[in-house]
């Protein structure tokens, strides 16, 4: 504080609970309240937010309105934010407070302090590390203080900033000897000051707690009996209060280790008392709480310890459910404050179980308790706090496990409330926290049990209970990366939700069953689902629901050809989300649309929103988008030559799906990275990555997709006899559709030519046109055909198209170049064909592909026996097997034509 003085520093501060947040950023909401120049308490108005933003004027990088909404959301206001996925909201608030440190730290430097983050929500411990990362090198310090945790991730190790970690260890002897003299103040003398060292042992909370003890019982300064523990020294010191501090202080402890006051003023009437802001400062004075500005905190989490152990458990129950009757008033049923109130009725209710009955404690604690403590993880499991949302189902589970031995009306309504009992919710609620712990086997056990349990239900409660269940075993086993079985179990679940009235339940089900059909290749199947989910999310009017549906349904259309279905769909979603405020889902959107815009040929377009979501997914850890884009960044600049780069992107995506389990992305990523193996020389690298894709290989699509990738490698490197045997598989299996297909014929033409087969690659080539008439890939191989069976003005016309297409790659060009080259030959323009030559090798050597620059140098040397009236041929050595035959092919098919 004093070197934030010294440098004019912004300095704010907040610190986390023992028991969690309301919210997973509300410490560090509560300390921004100053920066921002807001209120201590309650929730800020949109135009007390709107001024506060504007004070950083246009330094902001982003647009006002976004950051007023991510601060408003921030503190609990109204704002679109609310109705989108949750993490999308949290990374929202994240950037805009990002901006705002940084805006501010401009102008003069800022110190933010966090307290106690060994309580910490991973989410919040996540939230800092993001702004560490997105704030400049500027003016800003961050100070997070904890005790000693090794399972608390922190602090983050990462070199975009500098971390400084201090150990706080016994004070040296010279320093506790300062520090005792400063305490003692009055009191000072030597005997005095070795007795408290002596005891101390040289912590400084000790020493402290010692002298004051001393000034409160010796004003002579004569030696007391001093404790020989800080808990027992601490507990001396509260026999000493009055009877209206001992009451004050013992309401915070059951609060917790920080406050308002306008709670615990709240908190001690509701208890009878008679609280006052005198009352509070003296246990400041004291050097018990610390008072900043409305608020409290305990000087020493210990101090709170004493005297939270000192209370009766029957006091400790009453005031546990007096604080939460009090809240629940407050809270008027909403969940906002679920987390706070799941903790103090289940203390309440736990104590109770213990003791029995409790006069001023509710006959309905249990009920309450295991109430809250669902909705709280209900709650957390919204904002995807996995292992808060564990730890209040487990609770609850724990309670709901002693009503049953009971025989109160408390427990009856455990046992049958609402639609589905609260034991089956809470472990459908602890088993989706699981999966995404990736707790895989402790989440299915929970489903299992919940399936044993709803097979003995009225049967109302068993389709509910078994069809929330069967979904989550289809996402379980979707994370697992076994699609089939995933697909089963989410078509059981669909099958069984019908028999309900839960439509949101099916929607979702429905959602769920088309995503994993698209992940799993089976796009035409995945329409249907996904088109039942679009009408029941309609009749719900959740557009939220119905945006995802439409990317997936893009996704679908994209897969298939339909490029402008795929654009229309997007469009609907990007509108839908744009106007739900929800950045997350329109990265999503913009994401599909880089694939979209690469295959449709607009590359520049491809690659700048490719670049632009990579970087917000890097900034909002998203490994799976991140991944994605790197898979798509580097098929871009692999097809424009540039190999190198294309491997290092494939690899990152590679580590990144493998990091997550998905098989899915990692068969993406691997295809990326044989082809870049070839086109590199590094053969063996190719054949590795080909291995572990056909080790994959696990359904129908995936098999496909598999041989498509092997007879595409194939064909790049000239053995056409494994391309064709490749193709083969791929068409037996029936697992593509749309450009999947197109590729595939336009490989197996390819190899036919390679073969000598001149009708069978035009007859492929044809059927790879029909599908995909416009992309430049089979427009090249429609042209080598046509050149090796003698229509000349067709391989010359294609050609032109293929070299005109802003979306070819460089080994499309060339394969064009080489079938227009051969056809010119064939019609006597020897000069037109050098300059298309001279083209081909041009487009070769700004590549790193080795085959590609000997298909130019073969292009080439034809031209030039031409042009000596030499036979034209392929010169021996420049290529193999496979690619000589299909340049001999064309050429023979030309000379063919030119004699005719």
């Amino acid at each position: 504080d004093a070197v934030a003085e010294k440098h004019d520093a912004t300095t704010v501060a907040g610190r986390c609970l023992p028991y969690g947040e309301t919210a997973p950023l509300a410490p560090l909401a509560f300390a921004l309240r100053p920066l921002l120049g807001l209120s201590e308490e309650g929730v800020p108005t949109h135009a007390e937010v709107e001024g506060a933003v504007r004070q950083f004027g246009a330094e902001l990088p982003l647009p006002a309105e976004r950051v007023v909404d991510a601060v408003l959301h921030l503190f609990g206001g109204a704002t679109p934010l609310a109705g989108i996925e949750p993490a999308n909201a949290l990374d929202e608030v994240v950037r805009a407070l990002a901006a705002m440190i940084a805006s501010a730290a401009r102008r003069r430097p800022v110190l933010v302090r966090i307290g106690d983050l060994h309580w910490a929500d991973p989410i919040l411990l996540d939230a800092l590390s993001r702004i560490l990362a997105q704030v400049p090198a500027v003016g800003f310090v961050l100070v997070t203080t904890a005790r000693p945790d090794e399972a608390t991730a922190w602090p983050p190790l990462d070199a975009r900033h500098s971390t400084f970690l201090l150990r706080l260890d016994p004070l040296a002897a010279d320093d506790a000897d300062a520090l005792a003299t400063l305490a003692l103040g009055d009191e000072d003398d030597p005997v005095l000051r070795r007795e408290v060292l002596a005891r101390s042992g040289g912590n400084p909370l000790f020493i402290e707690q010692l002298a004051a003890l001393v000034g409160d019982a010796t004003p002579t300064g004569s030696l007391p009996v001093l404790p020989d523990t800080l808990r027992g020294l601490v507990a001396a010191r509260l026999d000493a209060l009055t009877p209206d501090q001992r009451a004050m202080l013992d309401n915070a402890a059951v609060l917790g280790t920080t406050g308002r006051w306008f709670t615990l003023e709240r908190f001690g009437i509701a208890m009878g008392q008679r609280p006052s802001r005198r009352t509070l400062e003296a246990l400041s004075s004291g050097d018990l709480l610390v008072l900043e500005g409305n608020s409290w905190r305990f000087r020493s989490p210990t101090v709170r310890e004493v005297a939270y152990q000192t209370l009766t458990k029957s006091i400790r129950a009453q005031r546990h459910a007096g604080v939460a009757l009090a809240i629940e008033e407050m809270a008027k049923g909403k969940d906002d404050a679920a987390e706070v109130l799941a903790h103090h009725w289940s203390t309440a209710a736990s104590l109770v179980v213990e003791l029995g009955p409790v006069v001023k404690v509710p006959d309905d604690v249990i009920e309450r308790a295991v109430e809250w403590s669902r909705r709280a993880a209900r709650h957390a499991l919204g904002r995807q706090a996995y292992a808060q949302s564990e730890r209040f189902s487990d609770g609850a589970l724990a309670l709901v496990d002693e009503a049953t031995s009971q025989t109160s009306a408390a427990a009856s309504a455990i046992l049958d409330d609402d639609v589905l009992p609260s034991r089956l919710r809470l472990l459908l609620v602890r088993a989706e926290a699981r999966i995404g712990l990736r707790r895989n086997d402790a989440a299915r056990a929970d489903l299992d049990t919940v399936l044993e349990a709803a097979r003995a239900a009225p049967l109302d409660i068993r389709d509910r209970a078994t069809g929330h269940a069967m979904r989550l075993l289809g996402l379980l086993e979707h994370q697992l990366g076994r699609t089939d079985v995933a697909r089963q179990r989410l078509e059981e679940a669909v099958a069984v939700l019908r028999a309900t009235d839960d439509e949101a339940g099916l929607a979702l089900a429905l959602r769920n069953l088309g995503m994993v059909l698209v992940i799993g290749g089976h796009f035409k199947e995945a329409e249907t689902p996904l088109r039942e989910a679009q009408d029941r999310y309609q009749h719900l009017g959740d557009r939220r629901g119905l945006a995802w549906v439409n990317q997936h349904l893009a996704w679908t259309a994209f897969v298939g050809g339909d490029r402008a279905g795929a654009d229309a769909r997007l469009d609907e979603a990007e509108t839908t989300f744009g106007g739900l405020g929800d950045p997350g889902g329109r990265a999503w959107v913009l994401g599909l649309r880089a694939f979209l815009r690469f295959q449709q040929g607009r590359l520049e377009e491809a690659e700048a929103l490719a670049s632009s979501v990579l970087r917000e997914a890097d900034e909002h850890n998203d490994k799976w988008a991140a991944a994605m884009m790197r898979t798509l960044l580097g098929g871009l600049r692999l097809w424009s030559g540039r190999v190198a780069d294309a491997r290092m992107l494939g690899d990152k995506a590679l580590t990144g799906f493998r990091s997550l389990g998905d098989r899915y992305g990692e068969g993406q990523a691997a295809a990326l990275l044989v082809r870049a193996g070839i086109a590199s020389g590094e053969g063996g690298d190719a054949q590795r990555e080909l291995e572990r894709l056909a080790a994959m290989a696990d359904t129908g699509p995936r098999r496909a997709f598999v041989a498509l990738v092997q007879a595409g490698a194939a064909v790049h490197l000239g053995e056409p006899g494994r391309a064709v045997a490749a193709a083969d598989t791929a068409l037996a299996t029936g697992g593509l559709d749309g450009i999947g297909s197109s590729e595939l014929w336009s490989a197996l033409a390819l190899a036919r030519l390679q073969l000598g087969d001149g009708d069978g690659a035009a007859e492929a080539a044809a059927r790879a046109a029909e599908v995909d008439p416009t992309s430049p890939y089979p427009l090249a191989v429609q042209a080598a055909a046509a050149a090796a069976t003698g229509d000349v003005h067709t391989a010359t016309e294609l050609a032109a198209r293929v070299l005109a297409h802003p979306g070819s790659s460089y080994l499309d060009r060339i394969v064009a170049i080489g079938a227009g080259t051969m056809a010119r030959l064939g019609e006597g323009e020897i000069e037109a064909a050098a300059l298309l030559a001279t083209e081909g090798t041009a487009t070769a050597e700004a590549t790193e592909d080795a085959q590609a620059w000997a298909l130019a140098r073969a292009t080439e040397a034809m031209v030039e026996q031409a042009r000596a009236g030499e036979p034209i041929g392929v010169p021996p050595g420049v290529l193999n097997q496979g690619w000589a035959t299909a340049w001999a092919t064309m050429a023979a098919g030309a000379v063919t034509a030119a004699s005719v």
